[in-house]
């Protein structure tokens, strides 16, 4: 009887161990599966970190890029402004030099009629 209650309570011991390293061996996954989830979010986190900081990057180098775009437009636009005043004052000045010079010639002929009637 002493024999069997030794062998009942050595396999009692043996079985309360195995229980006990499962538990262990589950409690371990679960703790590695947590850090695995942790790792997985930090990577996912650090992902869109880098990608906003990219986007925002890109934003501003557009944002550059129409700035001076916009800056080269306005430079042509007043040039082009500027030399087509230019253009016009220099048609306008040719033109009154063509109507004095019409004036000019009218007033000879007006002069030479009479004396040519004579």
């Amino acid at each position: 009887i002493n024999a069997e209650s030794q062998r009942i309570a050595e396999q009692q011991r043996i079985a309360e161990q195995q229980r006990i390293a499962e538990q262990q061996r589950i409690a371990e996954q679960q703790r590695m599966a947590e850090q695995q989830r942790i790792a997985e979010q930090q990577r996912i986190a650090e992902q869109q970190r880098i990608a906003e900081q990219q986007r925002t990057m890109e934003q501003r180098r557009l944002a550059k890029e129409e700035k001076r775009r916009r800056k080269l437009e306005n430079k042509q636009r007043k040039r082009f402004e500027r030399e087509q005043k230019t253009r016009q004052e220099e048609q306008m000045r040719r033109d009154r030099e063509v109507a004095e010079k019409k004036e000019k010639s009218t007033d000879c002929d007006s002069a030479l009629i009479p004396l040519l009637r004579s």
